[in-house]
């Protein structure tokens, strides 16, 4: 059963990839190659590893580093990791 919309939440990545450590082409090089795929998306919470695997990851932006991914609404893990502010 559908439930309402959640809000969008602006969670930071752990590290930012940054042109002086060779980030930016690292990250370029990762996500030209991984065009479809499963991936783990991982978090803490209260220093406790939490996760779950999604298959809608994509690249948004490079610059700032950003990528977009769909937990199902029926979701733990992700309110979890939400709730952290950071995966």
């Amino acid at each position: 059963m559908p439930t309402a919309a959640q809000p969008r939440v602006a969670v930071r990545p752990t590290r930012a990839a940054s042109p002086s450590d060779g980030g930016d082409t690292a990250l370029r090089e990762t996500l030209a190659r991984f065009c479809t795929g499963v991936v783990l998306i991982t978090g803490l919470e209260a220093n406790e590893p939490v996760g779950f695997t999604v298959q809608s990851f994509v690249s948004v932006s490079l610059d700032p580093p950003l990528v977009s991914f769909c937990p199902q609404n029926t979701s733990e893990s992700w309110p979890r990791i939400r709730s952290s502010g950071r995966f």
